[in-house]
C-alpha cells in the first residue's frame, strides 16, 4: 500500500512537471507566432536575444530559437566576446548585431571583417526573450554603418598605399630598386 501511495506520488510530481514544461512552451509558441504576425505585417523585424557575448549563450540562443542566415541578434552584455564568439555569428550569417554597451576591439573587429554591422543606440521592443526593431530605423542604421565601414576601408587602402610607396623610396634611397 505504502508502495503504490509512494509511486503515485511520484508520478503526481512528474505529472506536474510536465504539465508546467507544457504550458512554457505554449506560451513560447503563442509569443512566436505574435513576433511573426507582427513581421509578415511588416511592423517589426524578430530580435532574438543573446544574454552574454559567450559561446554557451550563443548555442543556448540557437538551441532555443535557432540561429539562421539574416536574423538580427542583440547582445544584453557584449563584453567578454572576442574572435571565437564573433565568428560563431559571422559563420551563422546574422544579418546585424544590436549592443547595449562597448563591445571588444577584437570582437568589433572581426564584425568588420566579416561584414556584420555592430549597430549601437537602436532602439527595440522586448518582450521577455524576444525582441522587435523597427524595420525603417534598423535599415538607416545599416546604411550608415555600411556608409562608414566603406570609408574606414578607403582610409585603410589609403594608408597600406602610402606605407608601401614610402617603403619603395626608402629602398630606393639606399640603392636597393
Amino acid at each position: 500500500m505504502q508502495i503504490r501511495d509512494h509511486k503515485i506520488s511520484i508520478l503526481k510530481v512528474d505529472l506536474n512537471g510536465t504539465k508546467k514544461a507544457l504550458n512554457n512552451a505554449r506560451n513560447q509558441i503563442a509569443k512566436l507566432k505574435q513576433i511573426r504576425k507582427m513581421e509578415i505585417k511588416g511592423e517589426g523585424i524578430p530580435v532574438k536575444i543573446i544574454s552574454s557575448f559567450t559561446k554557451e549563450s550563443i548555442e543556448r540562443t540557437a538551441e532555443r530559437y535557432g540561429l539562421k542566415n539574416d536574423d538580427v541578434v542583440y547582445l544584453e552584455d557584449p563584453s567578454g566576446g572576442g574572435t571565437v564568439t564573433a565568428s560563431i555569428l559571422i559563420d551563422a550569417g546574422v544579418r546585424a548585431v544590436i549592443i547595449s554597451d562597448e563591445l571588444s576591439h577584437v570582437a568589433s573587429d572581426s564584425f568588420f571583417e566579416g561584414n556584420i554591422p555592430v549597430l549601437s543606440d537602436i532602439p527595440i521592443q522586448r518582450v521577455e526573450d524576444f525582441a522587435i526593431v523597427d524595420p525603417e530605423i534598423l535599415n538607416s542604421a545599416i546604411l550608415e554603418w555600411e556608409i562608414a565601414a566603406q570609408e574606414k576601408r578607403m582610409a585603410q587602402k589609403e594608408k597600406q598605399l602610402k606605407l608601401l610607396v614610402q617603403e619603395y623610396k626608402s629602398e630606393r634611397r639606399r640603392g636597393l630598386v
